[in-house]
């Protein structure tokens, strides 16, 4: 009777952990949108109007795309909108195709502990010791990018299998916070 009752809770923790984290990662990507926006508007602006480019800017909008890009990948995961061939799966039974998905999930989750290990590793030994021609900054923060969404990307997954676990069905749609912006 217990594990019956925990079963919602454990269901209800996991979907609030996982909007949270959807929902930071989101603020964070959007604020990274406006902040490589502007970068790339004063970039032009000196450019064009005032005839005298300034070097960082490129360099800056492109570390800001980096993690923009590999953090909104979590985003993706949370609602399962990942491209994928669905044909084959689409048609097996339901078991099997539970099945099949959790296995996907744990190989993911296998490699992105790759992931995460090897961009901790290279970010230390490569990126610590190279300077970034525009910014004059460590390359360690731009490459630490791949560890630290490694890191979203398996959390956010650990808590979909258990939100799939526990309701029995894949994880999809669009979480509360998005509805707000719709105009429906």
């Amino acid at each position: 009777m217990q594990i019956t009752q925990g079963k919602p809770q454990l269901q209800t923790w996991a979907n609030r952990m996982s909007d949270l984290l959807e929902a930071a990662v989101f603020t964070v990507c959007f604020i990274q949108c406006l902040l490589m926006l502007l970068v790339v508007l004063i970039a032009v602006f000196y450019r064009y109007v005032l005839g005298n480019p300034l070097r960082w800017t490129e360099e800056l909008a492109r570390f800001i795309m980096i993690w923009m890009g590999l953090l909104g990948i979590s985003l993706g995961f949370r609602r399962n909108s990942h491209i994928g061939v669905s044909f084959v799966i689409d048609r097996l039974p339901p078991r099997l195709r539970w099945i099949i998905v959790l296995v996907t999930r744990l190989l993911t989750l296998f490699f992105l502990g790759i992931v995460i290990r090897e961009g901790i590793r290279i970010s230390l030994l490569v990126g610590a010791h190279q300077i970034s021609p525009g910014l004059q900054i460590s390359m360690f923060w731009p490459m630490f990018a791949l560890p630290v969404a490694g890191c979203v990307m398996f959390l956010q997954i650990v808590l979909i299998i258990f939100i799939e676990g526990t309701q029995g069905k894949p994880v999809s749609g669009e979480p509360e916070f998005l509805q707000l912006f719709r105009e429906d």
